[in-house]
Formats: structure tokens, sequence, C-alpha cells
């Protein structure tokens, strides 16, 4: 089933910047940022993550990149990857369905 998830990045003002988006469609995982907002969240602290050094490219694996599978600690990455991460934090980051922020 294709989901997308998007990553909402936390300053420590407590402003949020919906930074990227993190698909699962066909099997392969997408990430990409959102330009606009990685910009602003940039003049606001933010740093690139790992993995992702260019804000304009689509970057896509079959499995669940190695920063996210991080994230995930001692939970083994499987086809639920998206859900977890969901209830998953990590420092400043959360992921949400794409209908909750614009």
């Amino acid at each position: 089933m294709d989901k997308t998830l998007k990553l909402v990045w936390k300053n420590d003002n407590g402003e949020n910047y919906s930074i990227g988006k993190l698909t699962h469609e066909k099997g392969k995982y997408y990430f990409e940022y959102n330009e606009g907002e990685v910009k602003k969240a940039i003049e606001n602290g933010f740093s690139l993550i790992p993995g992702f050094p260019r804000v304009n490219a689509k970057y896509f694996r079959e499995e669940l990149f190695l920063v996210f599978q991080g994230w995930l600690g001692e939970r083994k990455a499987n086809e639920k990857n998206l859900e977890i991460l969901k209830e998953t934090t990590n420092e400043n980051f959360i992921f949400l369905d794409q209908q909750e922020i614009s």
C-alpha cells in the first residue's frame, strides 16, 4: 500500500517546518525536501539531514533509508516502517500523515 508522511522539524522556539516527505510507493522509498520550507528552516537553525545533502533532489531506495532506520531504534524495519516512524520522534523531528499539516 502506498503511503506518504510529512517530516516536520521543530526549532528551539517551537516553530514547525514541514521540511520534506517520505513516501513508500511500489516497494520503494522516496524522500524529498520541501525546498521553500527548508530554506526558512535553515534560516532558523535547521541543518540538512545526513544522507540528503541536496535540497532539490528526490532520493529513492528499495529499503528504508539508513537515517530513518536508525530512528526506529531496536524495532526491526519491516513493511510497516512508515506507521512505526509516525509513532517515533527523533530530537526535533516528527512524522505526520500527509493531511495532518499543510
